[in-house]
């Protein structure tokens, strides 16, 4: 009898501990819970006071290392209000038009409230032409709509410009990429370009000579293309007849030349 009570209230002991030890963890459990409930409260107070406290009040650049002309400066202004910490300048300003091709190159920012941005002036390759329309685009394959900038070679397009776009901004990566070899090539043949237009991938026309003659390339091999024009034009055969031949085709492996009959 002595043994069974011993045994019922040392399972009552054990039964207390146990409770005792649970309400201990829980109590343990729940502090800890509320403290690293607390410190995120903290930390997101702190980077909000941050975010508050470091913003851009006030802009200055340079553009090609010479101050930057008052519409630029303004235009700078679109930052106003972004964190000093973890924003794309760069990207931020693309999303406001400014007519001229600038390229973000560096940013300095001085705590608490002041960036100061670098632009470089990108370089125009060529013009694109649709009837009344004009567009110039940069080296990068963004384009331009002031008439008034100035590229080395002008080309007259057949499709419309809209289909050519990406996002109202820049030209299509894979036309862009033949036009501006093509640009280059001309630079480097130091051929007149004369009347030059691109009706698709596999057609560029190049009209020399006040209409005499009509030159075939494509985006293939632009550049070898224009390298194998220079050679046929210098050539003595080329010369003694060149009033004849209407037509050169270098679209592929070996030049075609047509005659007029």
């Amino acid at each position: 009898m002595r043994s069974q009570r011993t045994s019922q209230t040392n399972k009552y002991k054990l039964d207390r501990t146990g409770l005792a030890l649970g309400q201990l963890a829980s109590g343990i459990g729940q502090s800890f819970l509320g403290r690293l409930i607390g410190a995120g409260l903290l930390l997101s107070g702190a980077a909000s006071l941050i975010g508050i406290i470091f913003q851009v009040k006030e802009t200055s650049c340079l553009l090609d290392s010479k101050s930057c002309p008052p519409e630029l400066s303004a235009y700078t202004q679109n930052l106003v209000g972004q964190s000093m910490f973890g924003v794309d300048y760069a990207a931020v300003l693309s999303q406001f038009e400014y007519p001229l091709p600038l390229k973000l190159t560096k940013t300095e920012k001085y705590l608490p409230n002041r960036a100061v941005l670098q632009f470089e002036t990108q370089a125009l390759a060529y013009k694109l032409k649709s009837g009344d329309q004009v567009l110039t685009v940069s080296e990068v394959g963004q384009v331009f709509s002031d008439p008034n900038l100035q590229a080395p070679l002008t080309i007259a397009l057949t499709p419309a410009l809209e289909t050519i776009l990406v996002d109202q901004t820049h030209l299509k990566p894979e036309l862009h990429s033949c036009l501006q070899e093509l640009s280059s090539a001309f630079a480097k043949a130091k051929i007149p370009p004369g009347e030059l237009s691109w009706l698709d991938k596999d057609t560029i026309t190049l009209i020399m000579n006040g209409e005499q003659q009509t030159v075939f390339l494509d985006c293939e091999k632009p550049s070898q293309q224009l390298h194998n024009l220079t050679l046929i034009l210098a050539a003595p055969e080329f010369q003694e007849k060149s009033e004849t031949i209407k037509e050169i085709d270098l679209r592929f492996e070996l030049p075609v030349l047509r005659t007029s009959t």
